[in-house]
């Protein structure tokens, strides 16, 4: 199977996903780049047991199909290849923030569990990791979500979770939008201000305590069934190049 059908499968898979969630007015990623900091006040929108069967389903869905594409990649360093890698992050990131916006966007909402905020972070930071592995990210949708990452890591660093890397990583991202040339005003303009923004209510962070990194080999005596994604995915990710 070429990369292009991998990702007609992909397209396919989160259109039937999304599909579960529509007309039913709940704020989006999109939302949340539309006031100048994010609120805290949170949103009244209540989820069921069937979405999070859904949800669960649907992160399988796309660790199955990063697994069939793997198993059937035969030039690791071809630009499909990277191009799959990274809708797999990207499109990891939207399936973990589908309950997100509805809470304002807020990482220490009381409706969000210890176990949501560790994996929707451990995805953040790997998609704010893009930049490092793919010189080829320029659509907007992918700059979108690298923002979103950056703004969940921010809160991060804010809540005393950070680790070493992340704020290089955050401006790492923010220059990269900086250098885009485009015709003002523009959405990296958007971007730009929402995460500047966001970098004011930051002091410089204390990694007198630092989270923690995850094991490149998970612990086989540690009950990850909580999670929804296949963690194994995101470390053993090789991007080519």
């Amino acid at each position: 199977m070429s990369p292009l059908d991998q990702l007609y499968k992909l397209s396919r898979m989160m259109h039937t996903g999304l599909s579960h969630f529509t007309g039913r007015r709940l704020p989006t990623i999109w939302s949340c780049f539309q006031e100048s900091s994010l609120s805290y006040h949170g949103s009244a929108t209540s989820f069921t047991a069937i979405d999070g069967i859904l949800i669960k389903d649907w992160a399988k869905q796309l660790d199955d199909w990063l697994q069939e594409f793997k198993g059937k990649m035969t030039e690791p360093d071809d630009q499909s290849s990277k191009l799959v890698l990274r809708q797999y992050v990207l499109h990891r990131l939207l399936v973990l923030s589908i309950y997100h916006p509805a809470r304002s966007g807020n990482l220490w909402a009381h409706s969000i569990t210890s176990n949501e905020q560790e994996e929707l972070l451990l995805s953040a930071r790997a998609t704010l990791k893009l930049h490092q592995h793919d010189d080829s990210i320029w659509a907007n949708w992918d700059l979108i979500m690298i923002t979103w990452a950056a703004l969940i890591v921010l809160q991060g660093l804010q809540g005393g979770v950070g680790e070493i890397d992340d704020m290089r990583n955050i401006r790492l991202h923010l220059d990269i939008l900086k250098q885009k040339n485009e015709p003002k005003p523009s959405l990296c303009d958007k971007l730009i201000a929402r995460l500047e923004d966001s970098l004011q209510d930051i002091s410089t962070p204390d990694f007198t305590y630092v989270q923690p990194g995850h094991p490149t080999v998970m612990d086989p005596t540690f009950d990850y069934s909580w999670q929804l994604f296949d963690q194994v995915n995101l470390q053993q990710i090789q991007f080519p190049g």
